[in-house]
């Protein structure tokens, strides 16, 4: 028996003829609440844009390091879920220095809801220590770094450097950069 406010299981619920994947749980009364989940791709707008109309490393401008980690728990998973545990680490290490103190195993249960919870610990300890040992100043260094790849080289290349010549695959950063040309092309009118 569940206990009120546990999670249970996703059910599907046959409707319209099609299928809807339902997220259920226990609420007060031992009455069950059923939420439709998000179809793939619904979280966000067309074309690659966010359903916030931002994207987080808008939101993490002046802190590049931040930037990073936040960029390599995206991987396998979306912001919406990653930035719970964005938000933990940072609130408990603060720093580049302080996650790069910590000892991989005592990252595990923030990053469990993520998945790959023991390679995700152990990249982001390597890169805080990578990141302390020597500040990357460009994307090509920031693609050397550990758990950071074209994604985090080129968001860095985007919205730390300041570059308009980044040819990203990812659909957001695509659409962030014609978001970007479009407003410039505006303003140059």
């Amino acid at each position: 028996m569940r206990r009120e406010g546990e999670e249970a299981p996703v059910r599907v619920l046959v409707y319209e003829r099609r299928t809807v994947p339902l997220h259920v749980r226990r609420v007060a009364g031992g009455q069950e609440d059923h939420r439709e989940l998000p179809r793939r791709g619904e979280e966000d707008g067309e074309g690659g844009e966010p359903k916030a109309g931002r994207l987080f490393q808008e939101h993490l401008l002046g802190q590049p390091f931040w930037m990073l980690v936040a960029c390599s728990l995206v991987n396998r998973t979306t912001w919406g879920k990653a930035r719970v545990v964005h938000s933990r680490l940072k609130l408990r290490y603060r720093t580049a220095g302080g996650l790069a103190a910590a000892a991989p195993e005592d990252l595990h249960d923030a990053l469990r809801p993520l998945g790959l919870w023991r390679q995700r610990s152990r990249s982001l300890v390597a890169l805080a220590r990578s990141f302390c040992d020597r500040r990357p100043r460009t994307a090509g260094e920031v693609a050397r770094l550990p758990g950071c790849g074209k994604y985090a080289a080129d968001s860095w290349a985007i919205f730390i450097e300041g570059r308009t010549d980044v040819r990203p695959d990812d659909g957001k950063l695509g659409w962030y950069m014609r978001r970007r040309s479009c407003t410039s092309t505006k303003r140059g009118e």
